[in-house]
């Protein structure tokens, strides 16, 4: 298959299932890894998941869920409001 062919086939898939109601995180990576699967074979598994791996140990992260608990849990206090 051409370039051109895989290109429209994803864009295509993408928009189907968007407009189909799925979130387009599970879309977008759901695409990647059926188009990995067929075209690269099982290596795109390896690749994925130390992706996912090093999206998920960012440190960054960690600040997101202790922003939310400091929120509320100065709430109470009134110095959220202010």
């Amino acid at each position: 298959m051409t370039v051109e062919l895989v290109t429209f086939l994803m864009l295509f898939s993408v928009l189907v299932l968007v407009l189909m109601g799925y979130p387009i995180g599970y879309v977008l990576a759901g695409i990647a890894v059926i188009f990995g699967l067929f075209f690269f074979g099982t290596s795109v598994l390896d690749l994925f998941m130390l992706r996912v791996f090093g999206v998920f140990s960012a440190g960054i992260l960690i600040a997101l869920p202790l922003f939310v608990f400091m929120r509320v849990s100065l709430e109470p206090s009134c110095f959220a409001i202010m």
